[in-house]
């Protein structure tokens, strides 16, 4: 059974009742640490040919647009998005490789930790999500200098392409090929549809990165 948000009410979905949502669908999206969910909903509704799952383990943050997405699916009779309550540390069974795309848009606390350092248990978590080919994108990052306390309290490495670059064997040791590595500025972060990253850009300025590929 996972734990799902239907509109802003969490409920139990059993593995048969998943089948059936996702069997009309050719391709299935899942972002992982989804926050506000605002993400799958804006892609949800311009790519309607896909399945979008936002996975976040906080059910209040999702609430909202979880509840906008269940008003105009029934508006519409297209039911594209579900928002799961849980983390990669306690990823659902029943979505263990079903992805075809999977992404991770400005994680924060242990997942992004754990992608910036390459950690074995989370990357392990990560490859279960999608199947042999899944493509993957993961935006993430802090600054060196204004967050140097923060840095310094997590024992986080300093941030570059250079030390993406170091992690690429660690990545692929767990079956992540990373095939391109680019820095964002402020003006890129605005165009994703994020909250997070809305709120970033109007900010001080900074650099995160893309890291993008696929699974073996």
């Amino acid at each position: 059974m996972m734990l799902v948000l239907k509109g802003k009410r969490p409920c139990e979905l059993d593995e048969d009742s998943f089948s059936s949502l996702i069997s009309a669908f050719a391709r299935i999206h899942l972002d992982i640490g989804t926050g506000s969910g605002r993400y799958i909903l804006h892609h949800a509704f311009q790519n309607r040919s896909v399945f979008y799952i936002g996975l976040d383990p906080v059910a209040e943050v999702m609430a909202e647009n979880s509840y906008k997405a269940a008003k105009r699916s029934k508006r519409e009779d297209l039911y594209n998005t579900l928002f799961v309550i849980a983390s990669l540390e306690t990823f659902p069974a029943e979505l263990i490789e079903v992805a075809h795309s999977v992404s991770v848009i400005l994680p924060w606390g242990s997942l992004r930790d754990g992608l910036v350092r390459a950690d074995g248990k989370i990357l392990q978590c990560l490859r279960l999500s999608g199947g042999c080919g899944c493509s993957f994108e993961a935006i993430l990052g802090y600054d060196n200098e204004r967050e140097a306390g923060e840095i310094e309290r997590r024992s986080l490495p300093l941030l570059s392409e250079d030390h993406f670059r170091q992690l690429l064997p660690e990545y692929a040791a767990q079956g992540i090929s990373i095939t391109q590595i680019e820095s964002l500025n402020n003006i890129q972060l605005r165009h994703l549809a994020s909250d997070w990253a809305r709120k970033l850009s109007y900010g001080m300025p900074r650099n995160m990165f893309r890291l993008s590929g696929q699974f073996r």
